[in-house]
């Protein structure tokens, strides 16, 4: 393996409200603010993830050719090419017999549908008696619970942020992310600073958010000459580059897909 660099980010916003509003409304608005600070920074984190795995492992990536697998087609989809047990057993099988070291997949809740649709199908027979064909969803079977929490081994992880490929008119190609305990090494440069201020003059009070974040993917470099990178950036496939000489090394597989839920690209 040859050295690995990884790119430190560093991201801020700020917020402000005025007394005017607060009496308007009887009600604080930066107190709604400090209650979704940590869900709004999880978004911010999951979107910098995604782009990095675009950079990595989509078109024209470091990982491309051997960690990514696209069964998606921009028209006339079948069950051929939405996610089923075959195409999340083929995608395991490209890292060959480190295929068991795959954990957990993420996926996009149009992806997620598809599975749930899947899971409340049940066998039944119409005339329920002996010797009478078996049907999808006949009835005579309850279905207590239709959520997926595990496909074939894998933890489900749904998140709309997930990405959607394609060209306007095309059928929506929906990227999963299949990857193994330790995939992705975080940290930082400097703890998260929140900072208040009062500008009497405006009769606002403000809070600023700054923080730093490293996201590591063991086996890969950042091989640009920039660093503290936008997202835009992140998701460049030049920017990154193969550590490990052999990249089924890396826990880590991209599954392209449509679903029967999914909708034309605009």
């Amino acid at each position: 393996a040859s050295t690995q660099y990884a790119t430190h980010t560093y991201r801020g916003f700020m917020f402000s409200c005025d007394d005017l509003s607060r009496y308007q409304t009887g009600d604080d608005p930066l107190a709604h603010f400090r209650s979704q600070l940590a869900a709004d920074m999880d978004r911010k984190m999951t979107a910098k993830l995604l782009s990095q795995l675009t950079g990595l492992l989509g078109p024209s990536g470091p990982l491309n050719a051997t960690n990514s697998l696209n069964k998606s087609v921009t028209t006339g989809a079948s069950e051929a090419n939405y996610l089923t047990a075959a195409n999340i057993t083929e995608a395991k099988y490209l890292l060959g017999d480190r295929a068991g070291s795959l954990t957990t997949i993420a996926m996009h809740p149009t992806v997620a549908a598809y599975l749930e649709q899947v899971g409340a199908l049940t066998f039944s027979t119409n005339a329920l008696s002996t010797g009478g064909p078996v049907t999808w969803g006949g009835g005579g079977i309850g279905v207590t619970r239709s959520d997926v929490g595990f496909m074939m081994g894998l933890q489900v992880i749904v998140d709309s942020q997930m990405p959607i490929r394609g060209g306007v008119g095309e059928q929506e190609q929906f990227v999963c992310y299949l990857f193994g305990n330790g995939s992705v090494v975080t940290g930082d440069q400097f703890p998260v600073r929140i900072e208040t201020d009062r500008n009497i003059q405006s009769l606002q009070d403000a809070v600023a958010v700054h923080y730093s974040n490293l996201m590591h993917i063991p086996g890969t470099t950042w091989s640009a000459s920039i660093d503290g990178p936008t997202n835009a950036q992140l998701a460049t496939p030049g920017n990154w580059g193969l550590a490990y000489s052999d990249a089924r090394l890396i826990p880590m597989v991209e599954l392209t897909v449509n679903s029967p839920f999914g909708g034309l690209v605009a």
